[in-house]
């Protein structure tokens, strides 16, 4: 059979590679999540980029659209210069049904004759322009400091006046922007509701928004309302610092993620993008990863509880086996000093009649008190010979118990009081808190405690101070548990594995046969006894019967 330690030594390897290949599937799969997220995260910067690249292709489209406006404003031109005089609530009409910014007739020397926005003088000097008479000048104007977008003005000379027509910049990117940015919109909305194979990246895209410093310029239909750039702190950091960042936020009462990426076009802030996905996969992952450790987790535990058990039944395998053995060495032995001991206790009575008749027929004139002291060391020899017979004898019998039930503090109570009356230097301490009925015999249980007691006392250094039997009674589980406790000094470790053996004693006086009687008799009881004892330090003898029969 393996040795203990060796098998001890194993189990604990095993364990450790047990725990340790718990700790790293814990790891792997925490990565793993990590590692999704972050792939989630890069996704969303890709497609991000991709939409950004695809709105800037489409706005610089604009020149299109700025030359549509324009010839809006030339064939207006071409349409009023016959009618200098139109009214000023006509101009202001046609200003706002084709979004022009200025509609002014302005003599040479730069009066005005009739404006949507003018009255008497007009702010800027045509004459600078040097322009001849049926010549035509467009102008780019840059933003008054008032104002937040420039013009273009396209100025014609005629013989008696200045046509002038302007067109707002911000007009210009009104437009730019309907046609480029909800066109973008309306095709990621279209890939949301297709759901294609052709589009996969979209399948988790739950919103795109475009938004600047006043507010949602385009976005998917689904949106509403969002907070604006300056109340949003994460937003105003992704604005000024021009960094692509992602981040958990609620979206229809459910946990998603949000990575916004700023949008610049041509050295101006335009805004940000911001593209809102569904966590599905990632939470998917996550009830994977708490599976896989709970499947993992529950091996892992249960091949801890097997090793444990079988540990545990070896143990029980190695006690049994040396109970076993102890049993059948004592069985062995008992038959051997049984028969040894009636042998011994026919010439013992002999021996002892002779004696008797010595001391009461012979009659010594010399040396007799001499004589009577030897008689005396004779006659006690001979009772301490006939206790190892007896003891012998009981071994050899088999055990018979005589059960009922007894008050077990007062049993010990009365062992205790019989040692304490004598003076011997020790003290045995027994506080008894209640009564404790068990089912016992009363005199084997005395026996047992003698036992213990009077090899506590003999265990003493004689030149010892303050020597001390502690004894304590209770139940533990419904048995009745007994701890006889001494300050002594102890017991040797090579020794504790053989005290229980016949004939084995550190005594000089000692038969070793003591324990071994007392092993029969607590066994005898269905109970068990134990001892744990530290070398210099003293000895506890523990004692635990059960309550019932079995």
């Amino acid at each position: 059979m393996i040795n203990e330690k060796r098998l001890k030594t194993i189990l604990i390897l095993l364990a450790a590679i047990i725990i340790c290949g718990w700790l790293a599937l814990l790891y792997i799969q925490s990565r793993n999540t990590s590692q999704q997220l972050t792939e989630e995260k890069l996704h969303n910067q890709l497609y991000l980029d991709m939409l950004k690249r695809a709105i800037i292709n489409n706005i610089f489209a604009s020149e299109t659209i700025e030359n549509t406006l324009m010839s809006r404003l030339e064939l207006a031109a071409e349409i009023l210069q016959n009618q200098p005089w139109i009214t000023t609530r006509q101009l202001q009409q046609l200003c706002r049904e084709h979004d022009f910014k200025e509609l002014s007739f302005i003599d040479p020397a730069g009066s005005v004759i009739n404006s949507n926005l003018y009255q008497d003088i007009y702010p800027h000097d045509l004459s600078l322009l040097e322009l001849q008479v049926g010549e035509t000048s467009v102008v780019a104007v840059p933003a008054d400091s008032g104002e937040v977008f420039g013009s273009r003005i396209m100025i014609r000379k005629k013989p008696a006046y200045y046509f002038v027509g302007a067109l707002s910049d911000s007009v210009i990117l009104e437009h730019t922007r309907d046609i480029s940015l909800s066109g973008m919109i309306d095709f990621v909305e279209g890939s949301l509701l297709e759901n294609s194979d052709r589009m996969p990246v979209t399948e988790q895209v739950l919103y795109v928004v475009i938004q600047d410093t006043l507010g949602i310029i385009a976005a998917t239909s689904n949106i509403t309302s969002l907070r604006r750039l300056r109340d949003d702190e994460f937003l105003k950091e992704i604005f000024h610092s021009r960094q692509t960042a992602s981040r958990f936020t609620i979206f229809e009462e459910r946990k998603i993620l949000e990575t916004v990426t700023p949008f610049r076009l041509e050295g101006y802030d335009f805004g940000v993008i911001r593209l809102g996905v569904s966590l599905q996969r990632f939470e998917h992952a996550q009830t994977r990863k708490k599976v896989v450790l709970l499947l993992f987790s529950f091996i892992f535990l249960f091949s801890l509880f097997l090793e444990y058990l079988f540990y545990r039944n070896y143990k029980k395998l190695l006690r049994s086996r040396e109970e076993l053995n102890s049993s059948r060495r004592m069985v062995d032995i008992a038959r051997l000093g049984g028969e040894v001991a009636h042998e011994i206790k026919n010439p013992l009575n002999s021996i002892y009649m002779i004696l008797q008749r010595m001391k009461l027929e012979f009659e010594v004139k010399e040396k007799s008190e001499e004589f009577d002291r030897l008689l005396k060391v004779s006659y006690a020899e001979m009772e301490r010979l006939n206790k190892i017979v007896e003891q012998l004898l009981s071994l050899s019998h088999q055990l018979y118990i005589q059960r009922q039930p007894v008050d077990v503090n007062r049993i010990i109570s009365a062992v205790v009081d019989q040692f304490n009356s004598n003076t011997t230097g020790v003290h045995i301490k027994f506080a008894a808190q209640q009564k404790m009925i068990f089912p016992l015999d009363e005199k084997l249980l005395k026996q047992v405690l003698i036992n213990l007691i009077k090899n506590a006392q003999e265990a003493f250094d004689p030149a010892k101070d303050g020597k001390e039997i502690v004894i304590t009674s209770g139940r533990q589980k419904h048995n009745l548990v007994i701890s006889i406790k001494d300050n002594g000094c102890g017991i040797p470790t090579d020794d504790l594995s053989r005290i229980w053996d016949i004939y084995f004693t550190t005594k000089k006086s000692g038969s070793g046969i003591g324990l071994a009687v007392c092993k029969k008799i607590i066994e005898g009881h269905g109970g068990h006894i134990s001892v744990l004892s530290s070398d210099k330090k003293g000895t506890e003898f523990r004692i635990e019967l059960p309550a019932k029969q079995e």
